[in-house]
């Protein structure tokens, strides 16, 4: 009996154990399933919390971002009023299909970046001289194109550049002082050019048009910045064209008269000479270089009362390029004078290679001759004479 009943006990004790070991089971099942949940909701309540949070950052990142973008209308605004400030920004203008680019060469500086329509190139009143220029058209006008010449201290008028050519000097010291631009071609009539300058000194100068002077001459009178505009041949100039050019008493002009070898000779303050008896006549002596000697001069002398009524034109009577001297004299005597330089240029030329005997060569050059072309203008004879 005590063996079935310690049977019956340890079977009893088994029972109630294994009972026990379930239900600590089920508890510990029920924990983790609770904890489980717990993890779950925590979960859901993150996803909910991050979904949350993304939503926030994402309109708070919109919103970020369009105050920056705000912001950087701002930036642009505030920079467009500076360039506004400091005269570098495009100017508006009516002429949709032409617009003209330009740069400048300024002292310690170098060129400056390209800016286009009104805006200005240089440094105006910092001092600093203008040394070379350059100028080009852009848009979708053809046969139109842009001619330019400047004014450098001692040497004076340079010729003629053309469409984003140097005009001036650059590694030399020397100063721009004044300018002339026009327009060329077909199409010219459309339009016109105008254009003024920032003289040292003198601050901003009138606005000048088609070939005008823009500038100072014989007065030492850097130009520290330039505004060029293209405008409609009807439209009005964009500010006042008084002084927008100051000579020196005893300053002259050379042009060439289309493509002849006269030359058109003009005295800006002829009026003044004349006026206060400051001078009588006035000589003008062209010379041709060559190899440092003087190979072609031609010598002119009339009164100022001559000039003043009936104007100069001179005729040099070849083609080249001259340097002239100017005399202002006073009952015979030298009172003042100035320096320019002209090229003579024609638009083609006869090229006449020539290699013989004396003879052969004079009836060769009988052939040869100045001749006209078909608009009548003259063709200049270049011959090149060799010795067999």
């Amino acid at each position: 009996m005590k063996k079935i009943f310690r049977k019956w006990c340890c079977i009893f004790c088994c029972v109630i154990l294994c009972l026990s070991n379930t239900t600590i089971a089920f508890a510990e099942n029920d924990e983790s399933i609770n904890q489980t949940d717990s993890i779950s909701n925590a979960v859901n309540e993150n996803e909910t919390s991050v979904n949350d949070e993304s939503q926030v950052n994402k309109e708070e990142g919109e919103n970020e971002e369009e105050k920056i973008s705000n912001l950087g209308e701002k930036d642009v605004t505030d920079s467009a009023a500076s360039e506004a400030e400091t005269s570098e920004k495009q100017v508006e203008t009516n002429v949709k299909n032409v617009s003209v680019k330009y740069t400048s060469h300024m002292q310690s500086v170098g060129w400056k970046n390209e800016v286009q329509n009104g805006a200005t190139s240089g440094l105006p009143g910092q001092g600093k001289r203008m040394e070379a220029l350059k100028v080009n058209l852009g848009g979708e006008e053809d046969n139109l194109s842009v001619e330019y010449k400047s004014h450098v201290s001692s040497i004076g008028w340079q010729s003629w550049k053309k469409d984003g050519e140097i005009s001036g000097t650059t590694g030399q010291g020397k100063a721009i002082e004044a300018v002339q631009l026009k327009l060329s071609g077909a199409n010219s009539a459309n339009h016109y050019i105008c254009y003024r300058v920032y003289a040292a000194g003198l601050g901003w100068l009138g606005w000048a048009r088609d070939g005008e002077i823009a500038g100072t001459t014989g007065m030492k009178c850097s130009v520290e910045a330039i505004e060029v505009r293209v405008m409609n041949k009807d439209d009005a100039l964009p500010g006042s064209s008084e002084n927008h050019y100051i000579p020196a008493l005893w300053e002259i002009n050379t042009q060439q008269i289309q493509k002849s070898t006269n030359v058109a000779i003009s005295a800006e303050s002829i009026e003044k000479i004349v006026k206060e008896n400051r001078a009588t006549s006035l000589e003008i002596t062209a010379n041709m270089n060559y190899n440092g000697k003087v190979v072609r001069t031609v010598k002119v002398e009339k009164t100022v009362n001559d000039i003043l009524e009936n104007g100069f034109v001179m005729d040099f009577k070849d083609y080249g390029r001259f340097s002239v001297n100017a005399k202002f004299k006073k009952n015979g005597n030298v009172v003042n004078s100035s320096n320019a330089t002209v090229d003579i240029t024609a638009d083609e030329y006869n090229l006449a290679s020539i290699s013989a005997t004396s003879p052969v060569t004079l009836f060769s050059l009988s052939l040869w001759d100045i001749t006209n072309g078909a608009n009548g203008d003259k063709i200049p004879t270049i011959v090149m004479l060799t010795r067999p």
